[in-house]
């Protein structure tokens, strides 16, 4: 019968009738060829665990790694590590210092905390991480090895590379970095923030508590506990407070890559004099520092300023000559303060960062860091 209730021929039954075994057919032989191919994929040995590196580069992105091939496995118990000590403690884990009980290889491991099924089970911002970390492969960004498990499943551990230094106690052990290694340093930073923004992600916490650097001086981008794939409408509560930009800060929830632009040039800036730029304890008072260093904004700086959320409880007190920053920074040549300016634009439509600003190729050149020699010279 036809959808208006009249008898098909015989023949147009029959065909229907044909297409509908060979359909049931096919599908049978596709669930058959799935089931055989299930049963003969091999399980790679440990060596090629979730986000081991591969000394070899690729030609289209500098200091891209290859993607490793993941082991398909279920996670190992966190008794395979020994504790050595704690590093630090945030609000989304604890980050401390083990060895692998069997290589006495060292690794840094990230605690999360599970909460109980009626608490909505393990945190978004853990799943996020984790995932996001699998997918990048470059040698500026801290590599995941794998993810272990406690024997009752309370915690789970994101076992990373270790990495001995980072900035923020860099800095806050007063280390003063030459001009060629502040180069190198942001060259690094931007070459890192590049390449995490080609795969579509934002990291939203960039500060020198985040960037960790070896004993050679060379540069690691950690912690993306607060990174996402990029999205229409994101939420406005990210960044530490000091490195937040402007409009995150007046509420916007649709902002861009720039907003980790901002927090480079904000640690550019500490870079140079051993600061913090924006240093205040409320949001109200770090959009002020802003536009009186970096100038209050108007139609022809910042167009979309009045549509912003909070704008209308800043008050337009006067503006700031952009020459202001050549006094502040005394030490940086002419291509440095450009670069700065460029990093800390107001609108985020003009804000940029380039590894290839006239900056790295002007002399003194770039020269990585020697950590163990400035911390030896600094004792």
């Amino acid at each position: 019968m036809d959808q208006q209730g009249k008898k098909r021929p015989k023949w147009q039954e029959e065909d229907s009738l044909n297409i509908e075994t060979k359909l049931l057919d096919f599908r049978n032989k596709k669930k058959s060829k799935k089931r055989e191919k299930t049963k003969t994929k091999t399980i790679k040995p440990d060596s090629t665990i979730v986000g081991e590196h591969k000394p070899s580069l690729v030609d289209s992105h500098p200091g891209l790694l290859t993607p490793p091939n993941i082991a398909i496995r279920s996670c190992r118990s966190i008794t395979e590590y020994q504790k050595i000590q704690d590093i630090c403690e945030g609000a989304y884990g604890a980050v401390f210092s083990a060895e692998e009980v069997a290589t006495r290889a060292r690794f840094a491991l990230k605690r999360i905390k599970i909460h109980r099924p009626d608490n909505h089970g393990l945190p978004v911002t853990c799943l996020r991480e984790i995932s996001i970390l699998n997918r990048l492969r470059h040698k500026n960004v801290v590599a995941l090895r794998e993810v272990v498990v406690e024997e009752d499943l309370l915690s789970v551990y994101i076992v990373m590379e270790y990495v001995p230094y980072d900035l923020y106690h860099c800095l806050k052990q007063g280390i003063r970095f030459t001009v060629p290694e502040i180069k190198s340093i942001l060259h690094q930073l931007l070459a890192a923030v590049d390449y995490i923004h080609s795969q579509r992600i934002l990291h939203r916490d960039l500060k020198p508590a985040n960037i960790l650097l070896t004993s050679t001086g060379i540069l690691k981008v950690a912690d993306f506990g607060l990174a996402r794939k990029m999205a229409p409408q994101m939420t406005p509560s990210v960044v530490t407070l000091w490195y937040r930009s402007p409009e995150i800060l007046l509420g916007a929830t649709c902002y861009s890559y720039t907003v980790d632009y901002w927090a480079v040039g904000c640690i550019f800036s500490e870079l140079v004099t051993l600061e913090p730029l924006f240093e205040a304890s409320s949001e109200i008072q770090v959009i002020h520092k802003i536009f009186k260093i970096i100038g209050y904004p108007n139609k022809n700086t910042w167009p979309g300023f009045h549509n912003l959320p909070s704008s209308r409880m800043i008050k337009i007190v006067s503006s700031i000559s952009p020459g202001s920053l050549v006094t502040k920074y005394p030490s940086l040549s002419p291509s440095g303060i450009d670069l700065l300016s460029q990093l800390l634009t107001l609108d985020p439509q003009l804000r940029r960062g380039s590894t290839s600003h006239a900056y790295f190729q002007e002399q003194p050149l770039q020269r990585q860091p020697s950590l163990n020699e400035l911390f030896n010279k600094n004792i």
